[in-house]
């Protein structure tokens, strides 16, 4: 009886742990619940720090804690006087989880934040977002940066 009972304890505390993860969602889900994410995240207000790099046409780009602000729904530069926060702060207003369009190639996921994983033969892709859609990491081959909140 004693086996029995832990059995159920451990069985009910996998569920439980489950149930707080990602899950695999389809990409309708995924949008659905990014737009309702990020209206939610428009009457918030954060500091905002980057930190990584990013690669574009004109070369490879370094952000070394990177401020900016998030208010009134959308990512601002502290000062109009840093061009690489202008920069930046564009970057991520394109990169809401609101704005993911539909891919096969990419799997979608949903709980306490969002992730999107897109696999080709040549490359592999996974951007993550908080829970109200903003972006928190986006890896690939040529960008790895990290953006927090606080």
């Amino acid at each position: 009886m004693k086996n029995l009972s832990r059995f159920f304890v451990g069985a009910a505390a996998l569920v439980l742990l489950t149930a707080c993860g990602q899950s695999k969602v389809s990409y309708e889900k995924f949008h659905e619940k990014a737009v309702a994410a990020l209206k939610e995240a428009g009457e918030k207000e954060f500091d905002v720090v980057v930190k990584g790099k990013y690669k574009n046409d004109s070369g490879e780009h370094q952000m070394d804690n990177v401020t900016l602000y998030w208010k009134s729904g959308a990512f601002l530069p502290t000062s109009a006087l840093h061009v690489d926060e202008d920069i930046v702060a564009g970057l991520l207003n394109l990169m809401t989880a609101d704005l993911v369009s539909e891919d096969e190639n990419t799997t979608y996921y949903v709980g306490g934040g969002f992730k999107a994983v897109t696999k080709t033969d040549d490359a592999s892709y996974t951007k993550t977002w908080n829970k109200y859609g903003l972006p928190t990491s986006i890896k690939n081959e040529n960008n790895n940066y990290t953006v927090s909140y606080k």
